[in-house]
């Protein structure tokens, strides 16, 4: 005898039957879509709002230090990896400061040798580059802003968004136009 604890509610779609369980299964395919849609999209807009943060700080010129190449191997791959090594002094409100940050996240690090080579070439020691000084903490100061590209990509993680949404929909809508009878109640 079953009690109402085992019974498996029944829906009846297209002639056949079909357990409210399969209805779960793109309920939770949209719920895992729409999580991943809203998290990279989150991420792009949060990169894209650090990057117009960057619109305050204060442009202005430094000298370069130091400018060259160091090459080391990559611990996991043992591939050979280049890191700039850059250092340039500038002044803001009267107080002079030294710099070593390429970018907002540190330096320029890349497994080709030539990117790092170019940067070392652009910026020979003694030279005049422009940087931007964080006015809030001027012993931070960049030589390349960060891009605000994310802003114009965050379309493509919001069709993932929608599209999950739209499987939910469905679902739920399929759930509710047909009736649902539990059998074997054990009246």
């Amino acid at each position: 005898m079953e009690t109402n604890l085992s019974v498996v509610a029944r829906q009846r779609v297209g002639g056949g039957e079909m357990k409210v369980g399969h209805v779960m299964i793109p309920v939770l395919v949209g719920v895992a879509l729409m999580a991943m849609g809203g998290l990279a999209a989150g991420y792009l807009i949060w990169a894209w709002h650090r990057a117009t943060e960057l619109d305050d700080w204060v442009e202005t010129t430094s000298t370069v230090l130091a400018s060259g190449m160091e090459e080391y191997l990559h611990r996991e791959t043992g591939r050979p990896r280049y890191r700039l090594v850059i250092g340039y002094a500038y002044e803001f409100g009267g107080e002079r400061y030294v710099s070593e940050r390429v970018t907002r996240l540190g330096g320029v690090v890349s497994g080709h040798r030539e990117k790092v080579e170019k940067w070392v070439e652009q910026n020979p020691v003694g030279s005049e580059v422009r940087c931007w000084v964080n006015p809030s903490a001027p012993e931070v100061a960049i030589l390349k802003k960060s891009t605000k590209a994310s802003l114009y990509t965050v379309w493509f993680p919001m069709l993932f968004f929608v599209g999950g949404a739209g499987i939910i929909v469905k679902a739920v809508r399929a759930m509710r136009s047909k009736e649902f009878s539990a059998e074997g109640s054990g009246d």
